[in-house]
């Protein structure tokens, strides 16, 4: 069961790319399942090996998008969302992916209007589920929806049924945006101490964007010590979407204060302006000119006093080297230029 835990090097954390679920679920998406196989290569060459797929139910051409990537990808894991229904799980189990992810609502609310049971039937409907069916060394993870506003004990009690029943991997969804940094920090760790991550067990954060947290709440569990983070190419995903993965992949590789468990080296980023290009495309969604890491115009200089100092010392105004994202830094003739920076364009044989 430990195969679900990241295989790039020996690395303590990883990302798990829903790209290929949360986006389907964007409204107004049109990523279809043509677009699967595309998607997990390019992730694939990025370094990552975790990526989630739609429930093939959705679309029954899904299922065969799952197929096709596990048969021509043998070392990318793959793992395919379900809801707690048989149908969902039958169907996921003919299939065979890498990890079969189960989902159940873990919050007051959505236990009473999903599954109608009392909060305190939730641990024992989540064993049952699991008994129903012969895993015959199926992994699988499960999924607490809402957890940011679940009872911290009856989580817990749902993190030890997990643990026990032989889950690898237990996500703790921020589903609605409840947490900012510090309270995802104190949920998580209060988890954590209540029920230890193992060798073989260990915690996922999947933040959403509501309040554009999610790249800093997904930081602040990595920096609490869970070993997983899920996130979404342009941060794709529900209503304000999900954490981008390639925010948080330029963060984990390039930033001075990375959380510790980070270990970097097999992580191409020149591949993801590209990639991020193209999934705003086969969305239909547009990706902002400012956009971090993956914008147009966030390597671009007109103001004069940056021009000058990006000539003098390009990492004066730089927040990373543009190199590594396979990016050059532009400098743009404006009327915001400087006496210096005109003389630079004038030099360059630009039009002052």
């Amino acid at each position: 069961m430990e195969a679900c835990v990241a295989r790039n090097l020996s690395r303590h954390i990883y990302i798990i790319d829903s790209t290929l679920r949360e986006g389907v679920q964007a409204a107004g998406s049109c990523l279809r399942p043509e677009h699967a196989l595309p998607v997990a290569r390019a992730l694939y060459r990025l370094g990552l090996r975790h990526v989630e797929l739609a429930n093939p139910l959705w679309n029954p051409d899904w299922a065969g998008a799952l197929a096709s990537i596990a048969a021509q990808m043998p070392d990318m894991e793959l793992i395919c969302w379900c809801r707690a229904k048989a149908k969902d799980i039958e169907a996921a189990l003919d299939i065979g992916p890498g990890c079969i992810h189960l989902s159940f609502p873990v919050s007051p609310a959505m236990i009473e209007a999903k599954l109608h049971l009392p909060e305190t039937g939730l641990p024992a409907f989540i064993r049952s589920v699991i008994e129903e069916f012969s895993w015959k060394g199926q992994r699988f993870s499960i999924g607490a929806e809402d957890a940011s506003r679940a009872d911290p004990g009856l989580l817990a009690e749902v993190a030890a049924v997990a643990k026990q029943m032989g889950a690898v991997r237990l996500r703790y969804a921020d589903t609605v945006s409840q947490l900012n940094p510090a309270s995802t920090q104190a949920r998580l760790k209060e988890l954590m101490l209540r029920v230890p991550q193992t060798e073989v067990f260990h915690y996922e954060f999947h933040a959403h964007n509501d309040f554009g947290l999610g790249l800093a709440n997904a930081i602040a569990a990595l920096e609490a010590g869970v070993r997983a983070v899920s996130s979404t190419l342009c941060g794709l995903g529900e209503r304000a979407g999900n954490a981008a993965t390639e925010q948080l992949l330029a963060y984990l590789e390039l930033h001075p204060q990375s959380p510790e468990g980070w270990q970097g080296g097999d992580i191409d980023l020149s591949g993801l302006p590209e990639l991020c290009a193209q999934v705003a495309e086969f969305s239909g969604k547009l990706l902002a000119s400012q956009a971090p890491i993956v914008g147009a115009d966030v390597f671009t200089h007109e103001s004069g006093l940056h021009v000058d100092g990006i000539i003098k010392n390009s990492q004066l105004y730089d927040a990373m080297a543009p190199e590594r994202l396979g990016r050059s830094n532009q400098l743009r003739p404006s009327a915001k230029a400087g006496a210096a920076a005109r003389r630079y364009f004038a030099a360059s044989s630009f039009p002052v």
